[in-house]
């Protein structure tokens, strides 16, 4: 099997990897739109929630395989920023102190709904409407193809040439050994 240095190999899987979460980011945000999957239908939360925290995964990882916000275009900024903000203060996180509106009120609020003496607890949440996700769809599909252009350029370089068997392999991120794949172990 070809070798290649770690950091080589570190820098390949953290633009696959980024290239695949941001094409399940746009597969979500296409099925959303498609599907009319809205309040108060019972997966809007959970998918909202899958978005979110899928979207901030490459952008959030351990220094050596984060991929730098630099990658968003100047024309996605803001709701590249306002995904960011979701999935760290609502999504993956929930802080008391997180995002407010204009007003400046708390968007984390947990509130009541009485009806003839029963009480329904929840907890209140601002999402994209649908013409946002189809942004965020589009703002997936431009990281997806970015993050696989580089992907590309590792493998070409590394891996021109060279017969790969069938089989499943793992990209090796191992320290201690130099080959570029090794056979999947589970």
């Amino acid at each position: 099997m070809q070798n290649a240095p770690h950091n080589v190999r570190s820098e390949f899987w953290k633009w696959q990897h980024a290239s695949i979460t941001f094409e399940q980011v746009k597969s979500l945000s296409e099925f959303l739109v498609n599907e009319r999957i809205e309040q108060p239908h019972p997966l809007h939360i959970p998918l909202m929630t899958a978005l979110h925290t899928l979207y901030g995964k490459p952008l959030k990882q351990r220094k050596e395989v984060r991929v730098g916000e630099d990658i968003v275009p100047s024309e996605f900024k803001d709701i590249h920023a306002s995904l960011i903000t979701m999935r760290d203060k609502i999504h993956a996180h929930t802080d008391v102190d997180g995002p407010t509106t204009a007003t400046n009120e708390s968007l984390n609020k947990i509130v009541a709904f009485v009806s003839n003496g029963n009480v329904r607890f929840a907890v209140s949440v601002i999402f994209p409407r649908n013409i946002q996700v189809e942004k965020i769809r589009d703002l997936a599909d431009t990281l997806s193809r970015k993050t696989w252009y580089h992907a590309e350029k590792i493998w070409e370089k590394q891996m021109k040439g060279v017969y790969v068997k069938d089989g499943e392999y793992e990209v090796n991120l191992s320290e201690n050994a130099s080959e570029f794949l090794r056979p999947l172990s589970l």
